[in-house]
């Protein structure tokens, strides 16, 4: 795979995720089956990498989107209260 294609493939599920926020659970998927060898280093890097951006992503989300139009922002906002109100 190319690099540019690589880099257009991230930036399409950044984009993605923007728009719905589940998407972000590819990145990891992405990260992780763009390089040909699999490694537990690499599965690490991945997902640590992976979940940066979904929390970079999140934040995003959770600073543009209108207030309480945006169910994933409510329900994370919650568990520091009470987890039973999700």
């Amino acid at each position: 795979m190319s690099r540019r294609l690589w880099w257009a493939g991230l930036v399409f599920l950044l984009f993605i995720s923007l728009v719905r926020f589940s998407w972000v659970i590819l990145l990891p998927a992405y990260l992780l089956i763009s390089d040909q060898r699999i490694s537990i280093r690499r599965v690490i890097f991945a997902f640590v990498v992976g979940g940066a951006m979904a929390i970079a992503v999140y934040l995003l989300v959770s600073y543009t989107s209108s207030p309480s139009h945006n169910a994933i922002v409510e329900r994370v906002g919650a568990m520091g209260h009470s987890p039973c109100l999700l």
